[in-house]
């Protein structure tokens, strides 16, 4: 442990009259002391760091995070329990919550309404948990950067790798899951000529990247895919020999996902296609000289 971060856990103060419990005499609140974990008059927690996720998401979710998030916390280990004549409390953490918060926790009992020692411990409590943020900054700046890589930036990533040839005109959200039981969500906007190209004849194309999304990160996944006008006039300036009108433009993004099937499981390019409807117009043109 760093010796900066031991003083400060040294610093919290043990008033005369408070002794361990094993020390305590029998005139002492062992009532209050016997209750502190199941039924304690006040329970309060202080923040060492907060979490580093989005609101109300689980730290399951991230797990490399997760398990740096407890090595961290193994680290400041507080745990005290004291009773004196009319009142009992115990201290623990640093605990991680479910959302990879950082914890210290206060429970406090009295059979006899004394309170007096309360303000003082929470006051207490306060400059350390706000001493400890302070120095484990450079710990929790890479916390915060590793759950948001596991969250966004990898699936993300994925994405990115998967449209390699499009990815500069992509923009990508990633929306975790709030409960366990449903999908990872995956915005793509894109320009709008590309997007039957990523759909994929009849969604094969979203499907196996879904799939590639499931495993290599777990769990399942539902991309949904978005042509963007405001999109269009980048991808027309670095590629102005496809620029047509609108209505092309549709009949255009319909008819991808075909050609690409067709060169991906027959090897029919284009210059075989319009080789091939040159022979299909060929019979009409000469039907036509022949009745003229």
């Amino acid at each position: 442990m760093d010796p900066r971060i031991a003083g400060v856990l040294r610093s919290l103060s043990v008033v005369e009259g408070e002794v361990e419990p094993e020390r305590a005499p029998s005139h002492f609140d062992l009532a209050a002391l016997n209750r502190l974990d199941s039924s304690p008059d006040r329970v309060e927690e202080f923040t060492v760091w907060h979490s580093p996720l989005g609101w109300g998401l689980s730290g399951d979710l991230a797990p490399k995070a997760k398990e740096y998030a407890e090595n961290l916390a193994s680290r400041l280990k507080v745990d005290r329990v004291r009773v004196a004549r009319t009142y009992a409390y115990s201290l623990r953490g640093v605990y991680v919550t479910g959302d990879l918060a950082g914890v210290v926790a206060l429970r406090y009992a009295t059979s006899h309404g004394d309170y007096s020692r309360l303000d003082s411990l929470t006051s207490e409590l306060e400059r350390l948990a706000e001493s400890l943020n302070t120095m484990l900054w450079e710990s929790l700046q890479y916390l915060n950067w590793l759950a948001n890589y596991e969250l966004y930036e990898r699936p993300a990533s994925i994405v990115r790798q998967f449209y390699s040839k499009h990815a500069k005109y992509l923009e990508i959200r990633v929306s975790p899951p709030w409960e366990k039981w449903e999908p990872w969500l995956v915005d793509i906007d894109c320009p709008s000529v590309l997007k039957g190209l990523l759909i994929g004849r009849q969604g094969r194309t979203v499907k196996a990247l879904e799939e590639r999304l499931k495993t290599e990160l777990g769990g399942s996944w539902r991309i949904k895919v978005h042509g963007r006008e405001y999109l269009d006039d980048r991808y027309y300036e670095e590629n102005p020999n496809i620029q047509l009108p609108p209505e092309a433009m549709k009949l255009v993004s319909q008819v991808l996902p075909a050609l690409k099937e067709l060169k991906d499981r027959w090897g029919i390019d284009l210059n075989t296609l319009q080789r091939l409807l040159e022979q299909l117009e060929k019979p009409e043109e000469e039907g036509v000289e022949e009745g003229y």
